[in-house]
């Protein structure tokens, strides 16, 4: 057998390069006439023949003398590079890939099947499990979930007890009702919740909107309240206002709805207590711009933002670092008086006040000197300082200095004598 094949290639060989030497013997005008002729050849065949069944050997021929032609010939053969490829592609895709399979578990026996559902018949207490067990005792390697699903044998309470199958259904259904109805009950609470705080804050007038609910605006919050003052807390993160027991609005300060929404026309003032100066500028800008007689303090994180804070429109800038820090230095070199400035401003426990009233427009102290107002004598109240309107603070005044319209008095008294001089310099 190997002799024949050996000589089968040796005459094949012989029969080539007789035809090449044939070839070169010819001319070249007959050698073009037969390219002509094989051309056509091929354009006929391809027309009547789309793919020709090429073996082994036309393939390894046609890909050698293919590499000999130029370029741009070679997408006109019979075989081009892109067939080359493909060939390639298809070589080693039967070489080197793994054979094709159904994905899934392999089926089930017809017989295995038969058997399974004869015995869950036949057996109504069995479930799976133990129709699995006994086809294993019987020899036959078969899983459990291909038993309870594969086989259609399920456990066997959801086939011999249907009224258990019910109670389980009715029982889901129940816990699904009870759940929405938590859920929808948590939510429908907040939007009830929503809508009465947002009916109080619509009935508000002359509060204070407090813009972020952190250490500064915490402390803020609790000494106005502790004052009588009503307060809205606005702060952009939910978290922060679940547990605040004032009322809140959730969103972006910065926003002129927010603003809207807290009251902002309705407010007396403003406190802008951000994270960050540029929001507190940007909150002041808004404020101002919506309402130009609200009075705005804000927070200045550092002393550069001051300016800028004041050109925004802001009425007080207050820096907690500055302002903590001296009065370290007031508790270290004069310790008594700030405890009596701290005392009377920020104790609650004691019945003492340090308060500005403002001189209204109708009171009956207008055009009277300190002396014939006799504030100390009728009130018991004591007068620390005036302010005239546009003018600096006098401390210890004449008693000669005439009272004007919008004066601001700061006196010291208890609550009943503050009450009196309010009501004498016809304050609202």
């Amino acid at each position: 057998m190997i002799a024949r094949c050996g000589l089968r290639t040796r005459y094949l060989m012989l029969v080539r390069v007789l035809a090449w030497l044939a070839l070169l013997a010819r001319s070249d005008a007959t050698k073009d006439v037969e390219i002509l002729t094989l051309r056509h050849e091929v354009a006929v065949l391809r027309r009547t023949n789309a793919r020709p069944a090429l073996t082994w050997r036309d393939r390894a021929v046609l890909s050698a003398l293919g590499r000999l032609l130029p370029a741009p010939l070679r997408q006109l053969r019979l075989v081009s590079p892109r067939t080359l490829l493909r060939w390639h592609a298809n070589l080693v895709a039967r070489r080197w890939t793994y054979p094709r399979r159904r994905p899934g578990q392999p089926p089930i026996p017809s017989p295995i099947r038969a058997f399974v559902l004869r015995m869950a018949r036949e057996n109504p207490r069995w479930g799976y499990r133990h129709i699995q067990g006994e086809l294993v005792g019987l020899g036959h390697t078969v899983a459990a979930s291909t038993v309870c699903h594969r086989a259609g044998t399920g456990p066997v309470r959801m086939r011999a007890r249907s009224a258990v199958a019910g109670i389980g259904v009715g029982t889901a259904l129940y816990t699904l009702g009870v759940l929405l109805e938590a859920l929808i009950g948590g939510e429908l609470r907040k939007h009830v919740g929503r809508r009465r705080m947002d009916k109080t804050i619509s009935r508000m007038t002359g509060h204070t909107i407090v813009c972020g609910w952190g250490r500064v605006g915490l402390s803020s919050t609790h000494y106005l309240v502790g004052t009588g003052q009503h307060v809205v807390v606005v702060d952009r993160d939910p978290a922060r206002l679940e547990d605040v027991e004032y009322p809140t609005v959730l969103g972006d300060v910065t926003d002129d709805q927010v603003l809207a929404a807290a009251g902002v026309d309705r407010a007396r003032a403003l406190i802008a207590a951000l994270d960050t100066d540029a929001d507190n500028v940007y909150v002041t800008l808004s404020a101002r711009a919506l309402r130009p007689d609200l009075v705005i303090i804000a927070r200045a994180r550092s002393g550069s933002s001051t300016s800028k804070l004041l050109r925004a429109g802001a009425d007080r800038v207050v820096n907690p670092q500055r302002i903590g820090g001296r009065r370290m230095a007031a508790f270290a070199l004069q310790p008594h008086v700030a405890e009596f400035l701290d005392v009377v401003m920020h104790d609650e426990s004691l019945d003492y006040r340090l308060e500005q009233v403002e001189i209204g427009a109708g009171s009956p102290l207008l055009g009277r000197t300190l002396h014939d107002a006799a504030i100390r004598r009728t009130t018991g109240a004591l007068l620390l300082a005036l302010r005239c309107p546009g003018g600096p603070f006098l401390a210890n005044p004449d008693p000669n200095t005439p009272i004007e319209a919008h004066s601001v008095l700061i006196v010291l008294g208890t609550t009943g004598q503050l009450t009196a001089v309010r009501q004498r310099a016809g304050a609202t």
